[in-house]
């Protein structure tokens, strides 16, 4: 069965109901949105309200804090120039302590520097002094050096000159010494001589002793042979 067609009068009414209708609807939620709104805005302000004294009271302490810190940043301050008082103070005390120390070690250094130089001449007046002592002792020296040695060379001079003297008396006494032996030899021999000739002689008198005597025992051995015969 088919559906009768609505003529465009029914169609416009319809579309108005409609449009009504949502427009009511967008009425009721727009209000409702304006009531929560409202709420909202009250609530806000509250919360505005209770930030702001919140703020306040932070404020209040930010700027208790900061006047404690003022305070305590002048104190601090106030210490430290002290401080820095006390130190220039100090410092400049030190300062003209070791301005008076230095000048000290200066006024030290100078009188060791000026005794140090004392000593140095001194050490270099006595080196001069050792010096020319020494030079006077080696002089000395190689004078007593230079006559010790003379006086060696006269005496081996003297002793050169003694020993050909008693060189000269050696050959003089040893020539003398070997005219005698030659004079005592030729004697010796001259008196061997004699002694042999003398020997000899005496040798063939007694051979002719012996002779005579054994001559004369045979004759006496005969003399009793025939005696006893």
């Amino acid at each position: 069965m088919e559906t009768p067609s609505k003529s465009p009068q029914e169609e416009l009414q319809q579309a108005l109901v409609a449009a009504n209708s949502e427009l009511l609807v967008l009425r009721e939620t727009v209000q409702a949105m304006r009531e929560a709104l409202e709420k909202s805005k009250i609530g806000e302000q509250e919360r505005i309200q209770k930030a702001i004294a919140t703020s306040a009271d932070e404020v209040l302490q930010l700027r208790q804090a900061i006047s404690a810190m003022r305070d305590q940043l002048e104190k601090a301050r106030f210490d430290e120039q002290a401080k820095i008082q006390a130190a220039v103070v100090s410092s400049h005390e030190e300062v003209a302590n070791m301005k008076g120390t230095v000048q000290a070690l200066r006024d030290l250094l100078e009188k060791t520097r000026f005794d140090e130089q004392a000593k140095i001449q001194a050490a270099i007046q006595a080196s001069h002094e050792e010096l020319a002592s020494m030079k006077s002792t080696v002089q000395a020296l190689r004078d007593l050096l230079e006559k010790t040695r003379f006086d060696e060379q006269a005496k081996i001079q003297a002793a050169i000159q003694a020993a050909h003297e008693e060189l000269a008396s050696m050959k003089s006494t040893v020539q003398a010494l070997r005219d005698k032996m030659e004079k005592q030899k030729a004697d010796n021999e001259d008196l061997v001589q004699s002694i042999r000739a003398g020997s000899a002689a005496e040798l063939r008198q007694l051979h002719l002793t012996i002779q005579e005597v054994r001559d004369l025992l045979e004759k006496k051995q005969q003399e009793l042979k025939n005696a006893n015969g």
